[in-house]
């Protein structure tokens, strides 16, 4: 053999190294076999076989759908009730405390009544969970917001000397007085963010399953 044709022929076995040495060697992030080149399932955190992608997809829409059965309403319902009265008294006491009304800590009312929901409920997801936790929470911020404005109302009493005082739970005709008068329209954004905070915390969890 000449030696330019053994030249050329290093040339193509060096040629067909690395070659293979391209083709990458992937492992199945469940069950670690080898995956054929080209059949592999790639995600955010790991690279899959087909069988093993599959039966995770199955196993997490089985979880999926089991968030929304079985769900005990009346705990939920107890869990909702007392997370929202925890949270309203902890946004009165604060106010009673400093006197100052700091809208942005009664967000805290949807965390906790959503939270209480969530948990009482056996940590299930639904959108009947979901709207439960909005009446509570809208009932809870009002009570809460009556609670403050009686402060500030019997704050002013005290001050100028004056008799009277507001019953701790109103009739509805007190409560719309009594609230209607000092609601303000950034209220509206405490508000509208304390029922995303309940909305979301029961949402049905979703998964993304696209490869």
């Amino acid at each position: 053999m000449s030696e330019t044709e053994k030249e050329k022929q290093t040339e193509i076995e060096i040629t067909d190294a690395d070659a293979v040495d391209t083709q990458e060697i992937l492992n199945c992030g469940q069950c670690q076999g080898l995956i054929p080149n080209g059949e592999e399932i790639r995600t955010e955190n790991a690279v899959f076989c087909p069988g093993c992608f599959h039966e995770i997809q199955k196993i997490l829409h089985d979880s999926i759908g089991e968030q929304s059965q079985n769900i005990n309403y009346l705990g939920a319902l107890s869990g909702g009730i007392i997370g929202g009265l925890i949270t309203a008294l902890l946004w009165w006491g604060f106010v009673t405390l400093t006197h100052f009304q700091i809208g942005i800590v009664a967000i805290i009312i949807g965390w906790g009544t959503g939270k209480g929901v969530a948990v009482f409920s056996g940590n299930k997801r639904s959108l009947g969970l979901q709207l439960m936790s909005i009446g509570l929470t809208l009932i809870s911020y009002g009570m809460a917001t009556y609670w403050v404005s009686r402060t500030f109302v019997h704050h002013y009493f005290a001050e100028n000397s004056m008799a009277g005082t507001l019953p701790l739970f109103p009739t509805p005709a007190l409560f719309m007085d009594v609230v209607g008068t000092g609601f303000q329209a950034f209220d509206l954004i405490f508000l509208g963010i304390a029922l995303w905070q309940a909305w979301k915390i029961t949402a049905p969890m979703k998964i993304n399953t696209e490869s």
